[in-house]
C-alpha cells in the first residue's frame, strides 16, 4: 500500500511540474514585449526637402534644430535613414504602403494612390484609430488618394505655422487613439523664411536672379539652368543654401511648438512620434539643385527620429534602415499584426541594439527626366539610368560608399571584380521584374492644384 502511495504522490507532483512548466511557457510565449504600447496614439511628422547633414543632431555646423536636437536627445535618432524616391509623392506612398513605388504603381507626377493599395491609415482605422492628415503639399491632396483610411484629411495651402495651428485644433478634438499625419512643406523651395529666421543670409544680397524669392514661375528650373550655363555665382549658391537653413529653423520652431503642446497636455507619454524628411535636397553636387531627379544620397538619405514612451532613448543607431519600414514598425509598437504584403519589417530590434548585416535599398520613381532605378548594399551602389542616350549619360554608375560617401567617382567602367558587380545587376533587375496586381491609377488635378504647383517650382 505504501508503495502504490508514493507511486500516486509521484505522478500527482509530476503532474503538477508539467502544468507549472506549460504555464511559464505559455505565459513567455504570450508576454508583451517592453516596448509594445498598445493604447499609444501615433504621430508622424514629415519635413518636405529635409536634409539629413542639415541637422543640428547630425552634426550640422549651423544650429537650424534647437527644438528637434532636443527631442533627438531622448529619443532613437537613426543615422542612415534612406528613402525609396526622391520626391515626395512616391516617398509617401511606400511610407505608407511598406511597398516600392512600382509595386503600388504610385511612381510619376500623375500618378494616384490604387484605391486597392493597403496603407497603414486604413490599418490603424481598422484597430479603432481615430485617423486625421494634414498636408500642405498639393501632390498629397485628394487627387492623389492619399486620404485612404483618414477620418479628416485637411489639405491646403499655408505655411508651417498654419499647419501647426490646424494640427493643435485637430488634437483637441480627436478621440484616443488617434494617428496623425502632418506633412510641413518648409523648407521646400522657393526657400523664403521669415525675415526672423533668415538668420544666416548676407542682409546685402541683392536676388537680381529671383532665385528664392516669391515668384509665381518654375524658377527650380531658372536656378539649374543658370547653373548649366555658368551664371550662378558661389555667393548666389551661398544665398540660397543660407536661406534654405533658414527654411529649415523656422519649420524646427513650429514642430517645436507642437511638440511643446503635446508635452504640456500629457500626450507624450501616450504617444509614438516618428519624424522624417520626405526625401533630401540638393545643392550642386551633381551639377543640379532641388529634388526629384537623381538617386543620390543627398536626395535618399533623410534624417528619421522615433520616440516611443515605453523605450529609454538618447541613443542613435547605426543600422541602415528605411521608409518602407516605418509602417511594420509603428504595427509592431502598438502590438498589431504586420499585413503580409508589407515589404518593409519592424526596426525595433535595432533600436534594442541588434546589428543589420543584410540591409538593402532599391531607389525609383525619378519625377524629372529619364527614369533612374538603384541598388545599395554592402557599401556599393548600383545606379541604372533608363535612357542614356537621350540624357547623355552613362547606362551604369558604381560608387565605393565606403570611399566615396559624395557619390563623385563612378567606377562601373574600370571596377576589377566582375562578380560583385554582376551580383548587384542581377539583384537590381530581379526586383524591377517583380510586379503586383495592383491596377494603376492616375491623379486629376484641378487648376488651382496646378497653380500651387507651380509656385513650389513644379513644371506641369
Amino acid at each position: 500500500m505504501a508503495k502504490r502511495h508514493e507511486k500516486k504522490q509521484g505522478k500527482l507532483l509530476l503532474a503538477v511540474v508539467v502544468v507549472v512548466i506549460l504555464a511559464a511557457g505559455y505565459l513567455f510565449l504570450n508576454r508583451t514585449p517592453g516596448y509594445v504600447c498598445k493604447d499609444c496614439n501615433v504621430i508622424i511628422i514629415f519635413v518636405e526637402c529635409l536634409r539629413y547633414d542639415h541637422m543640428g543632431f547630425n552634426d550640422y555646423y549651423r544650429n537650424t534644430t534647437p527644438n528637434l536636437d532636443v527631442f533627438a536627445e531622448k529619443s532613437f535618432n537613426f543615422r542612415k535613414a534612406l528613402t525609396q524616391a526622391p520626391w515626395t509623392k512616391p516617398s509617401v506612398a511606400s511610407m505608407f504602403t511598406s511597398q516600392y513605388p512600382h509595386i503600388n504603381k504610385c511612381l510619376k507626377s500623375d500618378s494616384a494612390l490604387p484605391s486597392s493599395a493597403l496603407t497603414l491609415t486604413e490599418v490603424l482605422k481598422y484597430h479603432g484609430y481615430d485617423t486625421y492628415g494634414v498636408i500642405e503639399n498639393p501632390f498629397l491632396n485628394y487627387a492623389s488618394k492619399m486620404q485612404q483610411g483618414f477620418n479628416q484629411y485637411t489639405s491646403k495651402a499655408g505655411d508651417a505655422r498654419m499647419l501647426t495651428n490646424e494640427a493643435i485644433s485637430k488634437l483637441k478634438e480627436a478621440k484616443k487613439p488617434f494617428f496623425f499625419y502632418l506633412h510641413y512643406v518648409d523648407p521646400h523651395h522657393p526657400y523664403d523664411p521669415p525675415k526672423e529666421f533668415q538668420k544666416w543670409a548676407d542682409p546685402n544680397y541683392q536676388d537680381v536672379m529671383h532665385l528664392t524669392i516669391n515668384v509665381t514661375t518654375p524658377n527650380v528650373w531658372n536656378i539649374r539652368t543658370l547653373y548649366w550655363d555658368g551664371n550662378l555665382t558661389r555667393e548666389d549658391q551661398k544665398f540660397i543654401v543660407d536661406s534654405y537653413d533658414g527654411e529649415i529653423l523656422y519649420a524646427d520652431s513650429q514642430i517645436g511648438r507642437l511638440l511643446k503642446y503635446m508635452e504640456d497636455n500629457g500626450l507624450l507619454e501616450n504617444t509614438i512620434v516618428v519624424i522624417s524628411g520626405d526625401h533630401g535636397e540638393e545643392f550642386f553636387e551633381h551639377k543640379s539643385s532641388e529634388h526629384g531627379h537623381t538617386l543620390y544620397n543627398e536626395l535618399l538619405h533623410v534624417a528619421l527620429v522615433i520616440w516611443n514612451p515605453k523605450l529609454e532613448g538618447g541613443k542613435a543607431v547605426e543600422e541602415e534602415v528605411h521608409h518602407l519600414d516605418l509602417a511594420p514598425t509603428i504595427l509592431d509598437m502598438i502590438g498589431r499584426e504586420i499585413p503580409r504584403n508589407f515589404q518593409g519589417e519592424s526596426i525595433v530590434p535595432y533600436m534594442l541594439g541588434k546589428k543589420r548585416t543584410d540591409a538593402t535599398n532599391y531607389g525609383e520613381g525619378v519625377c524629372y527626366m529619364q527614369e533612374r532605378k538603384s541598388i545599395q548594399k554592402g557599401g556599393w551602389k548600383l545606379i541604372y539610368n533608363t535612357e542614356p542616350e537621350k540624357y547623355n549619360t552613362t547606362q551604369f554608375e558604381l560608387y565605393d560608399l565606403e570611399k566615396d560617401p559624395e557619390e563623385q567617382d563612378n567606377v562601373y567602367d574600370n571596377h576589377k571584380d566582375e562578380t560583385l558587380v554582376r551580383n548587384l545587376k542581377t539583384e537590381l533587375f530581379v526586383w524591377i521584374a517583380t510586379n503586383s496586381s495592383i491596377e494603376p491609377e492616375r491623379a486629376k488635378m484641378t487648376e488651382e492644384t496646378e497653380e500651387r504647383l507651380k509656385s513650389l517650382g513644379y513644371v506641369i
